[in-house]
């Protein structure tokens, strides 16, 4: 009911829900945009982004769509995508990140 009528818009206090809902999905964002940019080493950092994309990848599989959006959207977080170095040595999971984008927006 709460998000059927838009409950949250209205009165958010009626929402509880909808405000956990949104409350944890940018908790996850925020860590994993910390996870990565926390790293000081290019390899690191490499290796954290390559693991975020692998696991929304995974998430995916499982159809597990609320986390895909959380990891997601903290991995499309603009310092965290403004990491082309990094990217550009993870071919594969260069190619799992576009379609995970493809599927997100």
């Amino acid at each position: 009911a709460e998000f059927a009528d838009q409950t949250w818009m209205k009165n958010p206090q009626k929402a509880p829900n909808i405000l956990a809902d949104a409350k944890a999905l940018d908790s996850v964002a925020i860590m994993v945009a910390w996870a990565i940019l926390g790293e000081s080493e290019f390899d690191e950092r490499k290796r954290m982004l390559g693991s975020f994309i692998e696991t929304a990848s995974e998430c995916l599989a499982l159809r597990n769509f609320s986390s895909v959006f959380a990891l997601m959207a903290g991995l499309e977080m603009t310092p965290v995508h403004r990491l082309s170095k990094e990217k550009a040595q993870l071919p594969a999971a260069q190619a799992a990140f576009e379609k995970l984008c493809a599927i997100v927006s």
